[in-house]
C-alpha cells in the first residue's frame, strides 16, 4: 500500500493499493475491494472466490491448527519455527519484541529451543525472520516494505504535508509533530479516513484554516477528531466546543424549518436557550449533558409547532386540553417543551397552561387477590376503620386509601407503598420557568 495520493477511480486522496499500469489508474483500498454476498454469514462484505463460491474476509475457508503460542485451535496465520502461530499471536508477538533467550538481542521471538526458551529467527536458524526495520532498526513492529509502522508514518506525513518543494508550511509544522509523537498505529487508522483528504486540503491552502472553515463541513466524527487534534497541536486557538456546536446544530437546524416557524423558534433559541448556554459557558459549567438538554428543548419546540400545524393550530389558540392531548403522544418530551412554553407565556404568545402530571414513582410492592380481599373486609367490618381516606384530587373525581402512618402490617406497608403517587401535586403549571 502506498502512501495517500488521488484515486484514478474516486477521485479521493486515499492510499493506493494497485499502482497504475496496463492502461488502469491508480486504486485505492475502497475501489479494490472485492464485495460479494458470502456464501456462508450471507453478508455483503469483502472478500475473494474459492471453488466457484464467494467467501468473505472472515469466513474464508483456511487451514486451522492449535496455536504454538495460545494454544487454540485457530486459522494459521504465519508458520514460525516454533510451529503455527495465529493471527492474534503474530500480531501481539511482532508488536511486541523481547530478548532472544539465546544471544539476548532484542528480537519478534520466532523460535523455541528443546527447554521451551523463546528465542529470536537467527538463533533459530532463519535469519530471515529477523523483523527488524530497515529503515531505522527497531526490532519488531513491521508494516510494510521492510519498514515498521512509525517511518511508514513518517513518511505518508511528509507526503501529505508537502507543499511541493519538499517543505512543510510552517503553520502546520506543531501539527506534524504531534502526529510523529502520538501512536502510530492509531495515526494509520485516522489516515485511512477521510482524514488525509480533508489534511491534504488544509496543506495546500494553510490559511484556509480556520473553525469556521471546519464549521462549513459536515460535523461527524472526522471533522470532530481533526478540529480536537488542531487545537492540541496549537494550530487553531482553543474554544468551549460545546457550545461553538451547539450554536452551529441549532443554525443548521432551524434552517430547514418552515418561515412561519422561524420566526417563532430562532427568537426563542437565541434569546432564551443560547443566552444561558453563553451565561453558563463564561462561569465555566456548561456540560455536554447541559448541550444535549438545551438541543432537546429546541427539538421538543420543533414538535409541538409542527404538530400545531398539522391540526391547523394557532400558536395563541393552544388551550390545556391541546397541550395534554399532546403530551399524550410524546410524553417524554413534557420537561423539554416548558421552557418553550414558559417563554411563549411570558411573550404573551400563548395562555397559561396548566396539565396534570403523574405521580413521579411506580407501585413496587403488590397485592395479591387473597390480601385485597383481606383489606375490604377489614374496612367493611372493623370499627374503627384502619384506613383513612384521601379527598378527591381537583382533577379527578376518585378516591384514594391510604394506610395510617403507624400501620406496620405488610398489607398496610404494600398500600402505602402503591399509593405514594397520589399525595403528589397533581397538576404541572408551564409558566413559573425560569433560567
Amino acid at each position: 500500500m502506498t502512501p495517500p495520493r488521488q484515486c484514478g477511480v474516486c477521485g479521493e486522496h486515499r492510499p493506493i493499493v494497485v499502482r497504475a499500469g496496463d492502461g488502469k489508474p491508480d486504486t485505492c483500498e475502497r475501489c479494490y475491494r472485492n464485495l460479494g454476498d458470502c456464501v456462508t454469514c450471507g453478508r455483503h462484505r469483502d472478500g475473494s472466490v474459492l471453488d466457484g463460491r464467494f467467501y468473505c474476509a472472515t469466513c474464508y475457508p483456511g487451514t486451522q491448527s492449535p496455536c504454538a503460542i495460545c494454544g487454540h485451535t485457530k486459522r494459521v496465520k504465519a508458520n514460525w519455527p516454533l510451529g503455527p502461530v495465529c493471527a492474534t499471536c503474530r500480531q501481539r508477538r511482532g508488536r511486541a519484541p523481547a530478548p532472544c533467550g539465546h544471544c539476548g538481542t532484542t528480537r519478534v521471538l520466532v523460535g523455541r529451543d528443546d527447554r521451551g526458551t523463546d528465542i529470536c529467527g537467527p538463533c533459530a536458524g532463519h535469519p530471515s525472520l529477523d523483523f527488524t526495520c530497515r529503515r531505522c532498526g527497531h526490532p519488531g513492529d513491521i508494516y510494510a516494505d521492510g519498514c515498521c509502522t512509525r517511518c511508514v508514518v513518517a513518511e505518508r506525513l511528509a507526503e501529505l504535508f508537502d507543499r511541493g518543494d519538499g517543505t512543510v508550511a510552517p503553520r502546520l509544522q506543531p501539527l506534524l509533530k504531534v502526529l510523529k509523537s502520538a501512536n502510530p498505529w492509531s495515526v494509520l487508522n485516522w489516515l485511512r479516513r477521510n482524514t488525509s483528504t480533508l489534511l491534504a486540503e488544509f496543506a495546500a491552502r494553510p490559511d484556509a484554516l480556520t473553525h469556521a472553515t471546519l464549521d462549513a463541513l459536515p460535523q461527524d466524527q472526522v471533522t470532530r477528531f481533526t478540529r480536537a487534534t488542531l487545537v492540541v497541536a496549537g494550530v487553531l486557538p482553543d474554544r468551549h466546543e460545546q457550545f461553538a456546536q451547539l450554536r452551529l446544530w441549532a443554525d443548521n437546524t432551524l434552517r430547514e424549518l418552515p418561515p412561519r416557524q422561524q420566526r417563532i423558534l430562532r427568537p426563542f433559541a437565541e434569546w432564551d436557550v443560547l443566552r444561558a448556554a453563553r451565561r453558563r459557558t463564561a462561569r465555566g459549567r456548561y456540560t455536554e449533558n447541559a448541550a444535549a438538554g438545551d438541543r432537546a428543548e429546541i427539538r421538543a419546540a420543533i414538535m409541538f409547532l409542527t404538530w400545531l400545524d398539522d391540526h391547523d393550530l394557532q400558536l395563541h389558540d393552544v388551550t390545556s386540553a391541546h397541550l395534554e392531548r399532546w403530551l399524550e403522544l410524546h410524553p417524554t418530551r413534557a420537561k423539554a417543551l416548558r421552557a418553550f412554553l414558559c417563554w411563549t407565556h411570558a411573550r404573551h404568545l400563548t395562555v397559561k397552561l396548566t396539565t396534570t402530571s403523574p405521580g413521579r414513582w411506580l407501585p413496587s410492592q403488590f397485592l395479591t387477590d387473597d390480601e385485597h380481599y383481606q383489606q375490604l373486609r377489614r374496612c367493611l367490618t372493623e370499627r374503627p376503620c384502619p384506613w383513612t381516606y384521601a379527598s378527591p384530587a381537583p382533577s379527578s373525581g376518585s378516591t384514594h386509601c391510604r394506610a395510617p402512618a403507624s400501620s406496620n402490617s405488610p398489607v398496610a406497608s404494600s398500600t402505602a407503598t402503591a399509593s405514594t403517587p397520589t399525595s403528589r401535586s397533581p397538576s404541572t403549571r408551564y409558566c413559573c420557568h425560569h433560567r
